[in-house]
């Protein structure tokens, strides 16, 4: 599966299946994205995908624990 697959699987997600992310979360997963694309794993941080996605750091941080967990 691509990078670009994946980020239209989660854009394109319906919320009503239980497995499914919040809309937050997937929010926060297409800004991630586009950061480890655009800058690499070691220059992206949660405060940045915070600002991008227009969400608090602590609210990246309660969805996926660490920069390590949000990158898998």
């Amino acid at each position: 599966m691509t990078g670009i697959t994946l980020l239209e699987d989660i854009e394109g997600a319906t919320p009503d299946a239980p497995e499914e992310r919040s809309a937050v979360e997937r929010l926060i997963l297409k800004h991630a994205m586009r950061s480890f694309g655009r800058r690499g794993y070691a220059a992206t941080t949660l405060r940045g995908i915070a600002a991008d996605a227009g969400v608090s750091a602590p609210l990246v941080s309660y969805y996926f624990k660490s920069k390590e967990r949000l990158f898998l």
